[in-house]
């Protein structure tokens, strides 16, 4: 009993297996596709991650961009100080962009520019001092100075930043009133001389402001005044010194003058002689040239008639020559015709010339004469009628 129920059951497996073996593998390819996609899922999840880490993060540094870096603009210059006990850092920043830690770096900025102290020109206070000879003096100067390159963080060390140009003003004040007593009150007015004494302040002025890290650049003397009793003295004195320049400046055009017309009178001369000295020699140079054409065309004339006779005398002997044997062919060509009209041919041409020479207008013919031909006979017509001399 048992063992027939262990082989239906087998046997009843056998037919399960066959039956259930296609849905086994459509269910194993169900769970790859799910597999691939888990891992698919799992891939997508981490990519979302990392892009919501990179967004976190570039959401912070847009935040906190501007607390981390620090920015000089143009013109400026910045000074970092740490608050943790560093100080104030030995340099200065110039323009560009720098890491600063929040909390940590304090920062300061200052133009980096030329500053001015004026004293009057626009300024209610004008500087005041006395001249060389003791009369009180009111100017109108303007000093340009700057904070020395790369020692703006030594002011701001030394805690001048807010007091630099009070300080600065009263030492270019101080220093001004001794440097500008120089001149009297009379040159003042010389434009040359303030340009010098402006100058010559600079020095005084370098040395004063080193202390305060500064170092001027120019000094401008715009303008002077005294009091009206001391500007109506020296007035009077102004007027005698121009009065004075014009009469130098006077004198000077006239000697120039005269200069000019000493100058004028030894080019003129020189002219005069460099002109007669050129026409000596140009008169030389003709009357040589003219020596040299006479002597040149006797010379050709002389070669000419010498040349004319030669020819004249080479043709008169090529015409004799040729005349003599023209008269020599003549002679030779009468020879050879009265030899060859001396031989038979020669007379019976003769004869035939004679005959056709021969001109009768009329002829009469009397039979009654003695010796007179017969019309018939011919021979004796012919020795009747040829000439006696022709040749037989």
């Amino acid at each position: 009993m048992l063992d027939l129920l262990r082989s239906e059951a087998l046997r009843l497996a056998r037919t399960l297996s066959r039956l259930f073996s296609p849905l086994a593998a459509r269910t194993e390819g169900t769970r790859a596709w799910l597999r691939s996609r888990s891992a698919a899922r799992s891939n997508w999840r981490r990519a979302g991650r990392e892009l919501l880490l990179l967004g976190a993060l570039a959401g912070l540094l847009w935040l906190a961009g501007p607390r981390l870096c620090f920015e000089v603009p143009p013109g400026h210059v910045a000074v970092c100080r740490s608050n943790l006990g560093g100080g104030i850092l030995a340099r200065d920043f110039g323009p560009g962009l720098y890491w600063n830690r929040p909390g940590i770096d304090a920062w300061s900025l200052a133009k980096d520019e030329p500053r001015w102290v004026r004293f009057g020109l626009g300024e209610p206070a004008r500087l005041d001092l006395r001249t060389r000879d003791d009369n009180p003096a009111s100017l109108d100067v303007a000093v340009m100075y700057r904070v020395l390159p790369g020692e703006h963080h030594r002011v701001i060390e030394k805690g001048l930043a807010d007091t630099l140009s009070a300080r600065v003003r009263a030492t270019v004040e101080d220093v001004l009133r001794s440097a500008l007593a120089t001149l009297e009150s009379e040159q003042w007015f010389e434009t040359a001389a303030r340009q010098q004494l402006a100058q010559a302040a600079l020095e005084p002025l370098r040395s004063a402001l080193a202390p305060l890290h500064s170092e001027p650049l120019d000094v401008l003397i715009s303008q002077v005044a005294f009091s009206k009793e001391f500007e109506q003295k020296l007035q009077g004195k102004r007027l005698d010194f121009q009065a004075k320049r014009r009469a130098e400046a006077q004198l000077a055009v006239d000697q120039v003058q005269q200069e000019l017309e000493e100058a004028r009178r030894v080019t003129q001369r020189s002219v005069a002689e460099t002109k007669s000295r050129w026409a000596k020699r140009l008169a030389e140079r003709r009357a040589e040239a003219a020596l040299e054409i006479a002597a040149f065309l006797a010379e050709s004339r002389e070669q000419l008639a010498a040349r004319a006779a030669a020819a004249e005398g080479a043709y008169s002997l090529a015409l004799a020559e040729g005349q003599r044997a023209l008269v020599e062919a003549h002679a030779g060509a009468q020879l050879d015709a009265l030899e060859a009209l001396s031989k038979p041919g020669g007379e019976a041409y003769l004869a035939a010339e004679a005959a056709r020479a021969l001109r009768l207008e009329a002829l009469r013919y009397d039979p009654s004469k003695s010796g007179a031909p017969l019309p018939l006979d011919l021979d004796a017509w012919q020795d009747l009628l040829t000439p006696a001399t022709a040749p037989r």
